[in-house]
C-alpha cells in the first residue's frame, strides 16, 4: 500500500472509498491483474531456465563433461587384453 494507514477508522474509510467507487475498483484490478502477470511470466521463464540447465547438466555427466571422466578416458591408452 502506499499510504501507512495506523488509524483503524480511517481504514475502514480507505477500504468504504474503494466500495463505494467503480473507478478505484477497476484501478485495483488493473493492479492486481498486472502483479499477477508478471509474476507469472518471471516464473515461467525460471522454469524455463531450470529445465534447460537440468538438460545441460544431464548431457554433460552423460558425456563425462563434469565429473572429468573424459579427461581420464581420452589421456589412456586402449590396451587390447586377452
Amino acid at each position: 500500500m502506499r499510504n501507512k494507514i495506523s488509524n483503524p477508522k480511517s481504514q475502514l474509510a480507505m477500504l468504504q472509498s474503494y466500495i463505494d467507487s467503480p473507478k478505484k475498483q477497476r484501478e485495483l484490478y488493473r493492479r492486481t491483474l498486472t502483479i499477477i502477470v508478471i509474476s507469472q511470466i518471471f516464473g515461467g521463464a525460471g522454469l524455463a531456465a531450470g529445465i534447460t540447465i537440468v538438460a545441460l547438466l544431464g548431457l554433460g555427466w552423460n558425456f563425462g563433461l563434469i565429473s572429468g571422466t573424459a579427461l581420464i578416458i581420452d589421456a589412456t591408452d586402449i590396451v587390447n587384453i586377452q
